[in-house]
């Protein structure tokens, strides 16, 4: 599952109230986040809501680009590192 600048804060915090109530989660979770104009806090509240979950370090990656924005150009920074991450060479 990818996670790309996830908008948390939406509807009163939903995805973190809907985080508490999944019992099967994907092989992996990438969340990935910028510092500008981006809920940081928000993006780290929701993985550490996923470790509590169970989910380890392994299957849960999430990465903060200093300085990136919320926009295509750093989506697209990103984009290559979390596709290796989700799938991975076998």
């Amino acid at each position: 599952m990818l996670l790309e600048s996830p908008s948390v804060y939406a509807d009163d915090y939903h995805l973190l109230k809907d985080v508490k109530k999944v019992r099967k989660w994907p092989e992996r979770i990438y969340i990935g986040t910028g510092t500008v104009n981006e809920p940081v806090k928000d993006s780290a509240r929701l993985r550490a809501l996923l470790q509590a979950a169970g989910l380890t370090s392994a299957r849960l990656w999430r990465v903060q680009q200093e300085g990136g924005a919320h926009s295509e150009k750093w989506w697209a920074q990103r984009l290559p590192a979390a596709l290796q991450f989700l799938f991975p060479a076998k």
